[in-house]
């Protein structure tokens, strides 16, 4: 309830990076749902989708710039973007 707008509105995430200080070219978006991925897709940010997550879509059917069942590993995605 910070904000008058919510997700997949870009701006409820480009609003926290700013608050926290952070680099919108250095931000991934991590979610588990396609709302989740339309803000990722409308901030322009890389979007990782954890599988099994609160939607009926099949993770086929949402967008992701990589899918990931849990975290081992996640460090080599990130890396990735540095």
């Amino acid at each position: 309830d910070t904000f008058d707008y919510c997700k997949p509105d870009a701006r409820h995430l480009t609003k926290v990076i700013e608050i926290m200080g952070g680099d919108i070219k250095k931000t991934l978006m991590i979610g588990d749902s396609d709302v989740d991925a339309q803000s990722a897709q409308n901030a322009s940010l890389p979007f990782i989708l954890l599988e099994n997550g609160y939607t009926d879509k099949t993770t086929s059917q949402i967008k992701h710039d990589h899918l990931i069942k849990n975290f081992i590993d996640f460090e080599k995605i990130v890396k990735n973007y540095l």
